[in-house]
């Protein structure tokens, strides 16, 4: 059985700092994939269709080859948006049609108050900032909690 893990949460909320600790503590288990880290990598972390629709192409691409090659995948990105979570599910489905092996989908919630994630955020280095955060935060939380 293969495992994706999948690591929801606000921007400074504790996702890439969990990931990076799974990896570090089984290195040969897992492979860790990012958008962030991608778009930094292939575009110097511009945003545009082209771009983004490229990204997750690789994202996608990066799981399917990682759970054939035997490796378990965690996905550190915000993964806010319900399509991202329903993506995910169906590339696990298509895998355990294609390789017979199943392959389990979790998440793993990041519930870090949103002036801590501010604050984490703002001794970031690539900081996204704080509006950023209180959108998304507007957009995925809070109207939850209604």
């Amino acid at each position: 059985m293969r495992k994706i893990l999948v690591l929801r949460g606000l921007p400074a909320s504790g996702k890439t700092t969990f990931a990076k600790a799974l990896l570090e503590k089984e290195p040969n288990v897992w492979k860790r994939v990012n958008r962030d880290e991608m778009r930094e990598m292939l575009d110097s972390s511009v945003h545009s269709p082209d771009n983004e629709r490229f990204v997750l192409t690789l994202r996608d691409w990066l799981i399917r080859s990682s759970i054939k090659a035997g490796r378990n995948v965690i996905v550190d990105d915000t993964n806010l948006a319900p399509i991202h979570l329903k993506k995910i599910r169906a590339i696990a489905q298509m895998l355990e049609v294609e390789t017979g092996e199943e392959v389990t989908v979790s998440i793993e919630e990041f519930d870090t108050q949103l002036e801590e994630c501010i604050q984490r955020d703002a001794q970031r280095q690539n900081s996204v900032g704080e509006e950023v955060i209180r959108q998304m935060y507007e957009e995925y939380y809070e109207n939850q909690e209604e």
